[in-house]
């Protein structure tokens, strides 16, 4: 069994865990508003509206649902976690699988991370 805890860092983030870098993606950390503007409207993603709010369309599959919330199980993490309908286990393998999937599809493309919570 893989050791999670001690192969990656827990703090999931595009930078950090996904490390898209590494394929050659272009990240762009903790942008001004004002940047993450321009690189919008730059790459037809969105208008400034009225009053100025970016405008995106995101098409039909927006927001997160509760049913979408999956944990890895692994020996390091498995007894602290409340395992039900909301915190569902997720294994190791498939873990992967979804990981070299998400690494595939932003494999040379431009991103923008943002830094979120209370933190600046």
């Amino acid at each position: 069994m893989i050791d999670l805890a001690s192969r990656w860092s827990y703090d999931f983030n595009v930078a950090m865990l996904l490390n898209p870098r590494t394929l050659g993606a272009r990240v762009h950390v903790n942008l001004s508003p004002a940047a993450l503007y321009e690189h919008a409207i730059r790459r037809g993603e969105g208008v400034v509206a009225a009053h100025g709010p970016l405008v995106c369309r995101t098409g039909v599959h927006t927001g997160r649902s509760p049913l979408d919330k999956f944990i890895v199980r692994e020996p390091s993490s498995d007894a602290h976690i409340a395992w039900g309908s909301v915190n569902r286990p997720m294994s190791v393998d498939h873990f992967e699988t979804l990981r070299a999937d998400m690494l595939a599809s932003v494999a040379g493309k431009e991103l923008a991370q943002r830094k979120t919570g209370s933190e600046p």
